[in-house]
C-alpha cells in the first residue's frame, strides 16, 4: 500500500474514532436528558392526576375516577397507571404492551433507556384517599434517540466523505515531491542523474529532497570518475600519446581479432609508411617540430583510410605507421599509395625530412607474422629506390581471383535474387540454460565456395550497398521466422550498418516492416560500436526500436575508449565485448582490468555483458571470474546454417 493511501487511511481511522466517539457521546448523553424527562413526566403527571380524582375518590365516584384515569392514559405517552386504595388493592389500573414502531430492535436492545416511575397519594384534607402510579412509556423516548443517532450519523458519513477527500487531495499535493524522488531514484538506476531545482515547502520533505540532490551529484562524480579512469588507463596502454592512433600492441591485438573473427581471412593489404632518421630530425629541427610533422602525417593516414571504414591504424614504431585495409584488390592500390605518398609531400615535413612506403597484399590473410614481413620487405625495396617511393608486394605471390569492379554487379545480384545463406552462433549462458540468443552470420554461396562477411562485406560499405544488404538479411531472417514453430520463442540477433541506420529510405522500412512485425520482440538489432562515432550516440530509429520491444546489443565495443561514458545514454540491453579484450584474457592483465571494470559500469546500467570470440576454457574461466556470464565463440558452438 503507498504511503499515499497509508496517511488517508490513518486520517480516515482517525475521523471515524472521533466522530464514531461523539455520536456515541451524543446518543448517550440524549439518553440521559429523556430519561430525566420522562421521570419528571410521571412525577408531574402523578401529582396532577392524584389532585384531579381526589374529589371523585372522596365521594367513591369510581366511574370518574376511571374516566379521568383513562383521558391521560390515552394520551399514549404512559405505560401503565394505577389507583390502589391504602389497603394496596388495585382500583383502577390501565396498562399497554410496549411497542415501538420505526426502531430497529438492535438499537432497542444497545440503548436501553431505564423504566421511570411517578408516585403520588391521593387525599381530600387531611385523609388519605390511596396511591396513584404512573409509569411512563420509552417509545417517545426511542424514536428520538433514533432520531438523534440517524441525523448524526448521515452527518458523520457527510464529513467523513468531505473529509477523506480533502485529505486526499491535500496530501497528494503535499507529497508531489516524494513522487518526483521516486522517479529520481528511477533515473539514478538508468544511470541518468536528474537534480530537482524545484524544492518543496514542507521543511521535512525540502531537506529530503537536498539530501537526495547531494546524493546525486555524488554518484555521478563517482560515477564520471570511475568511467574516466578506465578510459584514461585503456588510453594509456593502447593509444599512442603524441598521434591518437592505436600502439603496436592495440594494432596487432585488433588485426589478431580480425583475422579470427568471422569478419576476417579475406583479401587485404598492409601499408607501412616508414620515416627515415628520426632522430636526425629531432636533433636538427627539435623534437616539437617532429612531433609536429608526425601528427601531420598521422592525419593524412587518417583521412587516407575515411573510404574504407574496416581499416585499421597505428604507430607501430616511433618512425613507423601502419594502415591496415581489409578487401582491396591489388590494382586498386596503386591509386591508393599515390595519393597517400602525394599528400604527404604535400606537407611541411617533406622538405626536411625523408618517408617510403612499403605495401603487402594478400588473397586470402590468415598469418599475421606473413603479412607484416612481406610489408616490410616491400618497404625496404623501396628505401632502395629512393624518397617518396612506394613498393606493392603480393603475399605468396597470390593474386586476387575477382577484381574490386566486378564485386558490384556480384552483390547487386546477390541482393536482388535473395541469395544469402544465413548460419547462426548460439550465444550462451554461464548457467548452461538455452542460448540467451543466436547471432546471424550471413554467407554468400559461389559455386563451392562459401564466402564470408569478412570477404564481401568490405567492398559491400565500399560500393555502398550496406541498407540494401541489410534490408536482404532482414527479409531473409523473417522468412525463416515465418516458416519456423510459431511457438517457438527462439531469438535472433543481426547485425546493422551504422551506414544503413542513418539511411532514410531503410529506417523507414524498417519502422514499417520489422517494428511492427509479430517477430520484433524475437529480433535483437547488433549495431558496431563505431556507430557512436557519426553523432556521438544512437540515431532515433535505435531508440524507436528498443521502445517496441527489439533488444539492443552494442557490438565490438572497447575499440573507441570513450564509449564507456555513453553506456548511460542509450537503450541497450546486451554490450559486446570485442574479441580483442578476449583473445588470452587468462593472461593478459591489462584486458582484465578493463573487462572487469566494463562488467561494473554495464551492470549499473543494467547492460548484460556478452564476450565475443571465447576460444579456450581458460578465457571463460577468467572471464567468469571478471563477472562476465555470456560468452560466444567456437569453445561453445560454430556457425550452423538455419
Amino acid at each position: 500500500m503507498s504511503l499515499l493511501r497509508r496517511l488517508v487511511l490513518a486520517i480516515t481511522v482517525m475521523i471515524i474514532a472521533l466522530l464514531a466517539a461523539n455520536v456515541v457521546v451524543g446518543v448517550y448523553n440524549a439518553r440521559s436528558y429523556f430519561s430525566h424527562q420522562l421521570q419528571a413526566l410521571a412525577e408531574d403527571t402523578a401529582t396532577s392526576l392524584g389532585l384531579t380524582i381526589s374529589h371523585a375518590a372522596k365521594d367513591k365516584d369510581l366511574a370518574q375516577v376511571e374516566l379521568m384515569i383513562n383521558v391521560i392514559f390515552d394520551r399514549g405517552y404512559y405505560q401503565s397507571i394505577t389507583y390502589s386504595d391504602m389497603q394496596g388493592k388495585v382500583v383502577v389500573s390501565r396498562s399497554r404492551e410496549i411497542r415501538i414502531e420505526g426502531v430497529p430492535q438492535w438499537f432497542i436492545d444497545w440503548i436501553v433507556i431505564p423504566q421511570r416511575a411517578g408516585t403520588a397519594e391521593v387525599v381530600s384534607g387531611w385523609f388519605r384517599l390511596g396511591e396513584l402510579r404512573v409509569q411512563t412509556h420509552p417509545g417517545y423516548a426511542y424514536r428520538d434517540l433514533w432520531r438523534v443517532f440517524t441525523e448524526q450519523l448521515w452527518l458523520f458519513f457527510f464529513t467523513a466523505v468531505l473529509c477523506y477527500g480533502l485529505a486526499g487531495l491535500g496530501l497528494k499535493y503535499l507529497l508531489r515531491p516524494l513522487k518526483r524522488l521516486e522517479d529520481q531514484a528511477d533515473a539514478i538506476c538508468r544511470k541518468e542523474f536528474p537534480v530537482q531545482e524545484t524544492l518543496p515547502n514542507t521543511p521535512e520533505l525540502r531537506r529530503m529532497v537536498v539530501a537526495m540532490n547531494r546524493m546525486v551529484n555524488k554518484i555521478k562524480d563517482m560515477f564520471q570518475q570511475q568511467v574516466n579512469l578506465t578510459d584514461e588507463l585503456r588510453r594509456e596502454a593502447s593509444i599512442d600519446a603524441l598521434t591518437g592512433l592505436p600502439n603496436r600492441d592495440e594494432f596487432n591485438a585488433q588485426l589478431k581479432a580480425w583475422l579470427e573473427s568471422d569478419h576476417g581471412g579475406g583479401m587485404a593489404a598492409l601499408v607501412i609508411v616508414h620515416v627515415a632518421d628520426l632522430q636526425s630530425l629531432n636533433d636538427t629541427h627539435g623534437r616539437e617540430k617532429s612531433d609536429g610533422w608526425l601528427q601531420q602525417i598521422a592525419k593524412v593516414i587518417e583521412h587516407c583510410s575515411s573510404a574504407w571504414p574496416s581499416s585499421i591504424l597505428a604507430r607501430r614504431t616511433g618512425c613507423d605507421f601502419c594502415w591496415f585495409v581489409p578487401s582491396v584488390a591489388e590494382r586498386e592500390l596503386n591509386a591508393l599509395a599515390t595519393d597517400l605518398v602525394t599528400r604527404i609531400k604535400l606537407l611541411e615535413f617533406a622538405e626536411a625530412g625523408k618517408f617510403n612506403v612499403g605495401i603487402a597484399v594478400s588473397a586470402q590473410v590468415d598469418s599475421l607474422p606473413a603479412l607484416l614481413g612481406t610489408a616490410d620487405a616491400a618497404l625496404r625495396q623501396s628505401t632502395s629506390l629512393g624518397d617518396g617511393e612506394w613498393v606493392v608486394m603480393p603475399l605468396g605471390n597470390k593474386t586476387i581471383q575477382r577484381a574490386a569492379g566486378d564485386w558490384r554487379p556480384f552483390l547487386q545480384n546477390v541482393i536482388n535474387n535473395q541469395l544469402l545463406s544465413l548460419h547462426a552462433q548460439p550465444i550462451v549462458a554461464r548457467s548452461g540454460e538455452s542460448p540467451i540468443y543466436t547471432e546471424v552470420l550471413s554467407r554468400i554461396q559461389d559455386g563451392d565456395d562459401l564466402i564470408n562477411a569478412g570477404v564481401f562485406w568490405p567492398l559491400v560499405e565500399r560500393f555502398k550497398l550496406e541498407a540494401a544488404m541489410d534490408r536482404s538479411v532482414l527479409l531473409a531472417l523473417t522468412q525463416h521466422l515465418a516458416q519456423s514453430d510459431p511457438q517457438s520463442r527462439r531469438c535472433f540477433g543481426v547485425n546493422l550498418s551504422p551506414m544503413s541506420l542513418f539511411d532514410l529510405e531503410f529506417t523507414e522500412w524498417l519502422e514499417r516492416e520489422i517494428l511492427a512485425s509479430p517477430f520484433a520482440s524475437r529480433l535483437v538489432i547488433e549495431i558496431p560500436e563505431r556507430a557512436l562515432k557519426r553523432t556521438g550516440g544512437l540515431p532515433e530509429i535505435v531508440f524507436k526500436l528498443a521502445a517496441g520491444g527489439v533488444r539492443i546489443a552494442l557490438d565490438r565495443f572497447g575499440l573507441m575508449p570513450a564509449a564507456l561514458g555513453s553506456l548511460q545514454n542509450l537503450p541497450l540491453t546486451y554490450v559486446k565485448i570485442d574479441r580483442r579484450f578476449i583473445s588470452g584474457i587468462d593472461s593478459h592483465k591489462q584486458n582484465q582490468f578493463y573487462v572487469r571494470n566494463l562488467v561494473q559500469i554495464a551492470q549499473s546500467c543494467d547492460i548484460e555483458v556478452i564476450a565475443e570470440g571465447v576460444e579456450t576454457s581458460a578465457e571463460w574461466r577468467v572471464l567468469g571470474e571478471l563477472g562476465v556470464g555470456v560468452g560466444q565463440g567456437y569453445l561453445f558452438a560454430e556457425p550452423t546454417k538455419i
